[in-house]
């Protein structure tokens, strides 16, 4: 069951970095403010802290999983040993 976040934990997180700009607040050739980010270099809203959220959520599901998977393969050659 996933919680959802407190105001406090949300605080706590680092913000999305722009995915357009890479976080260098401006556009490809230099000149001019992100457009997507504002000139600010990262990204705010419900939106992205949501998309953010789902994917760490996942990423950590995933890890567990194969982890779990590595962990028992490795434990039966070592029994075979």
């Amino acid at each position: 069951m996933q919680t959802l976040a407190t105001p406090q934990q949300e605080a706590d997180k680092e913000p999305m970095q722009c995915f357009k700009c890479e976080g260098s607040m401006t556009n490809k050739k230099g000149t001019k403010p992100c457009k997507r980010c504002g000139g600010k270099g990262v990204l705010s809203g419900d939106f992205f802290t949501g998309l953010n959220n789902v994917i760490q959520a996942q990423i950590a599901e995933y890890c567990q999983k194969e982890y779990k998977g590595l962990l028992a393969d490795e434990l039966a050659q070592t029994r075979d040993e």
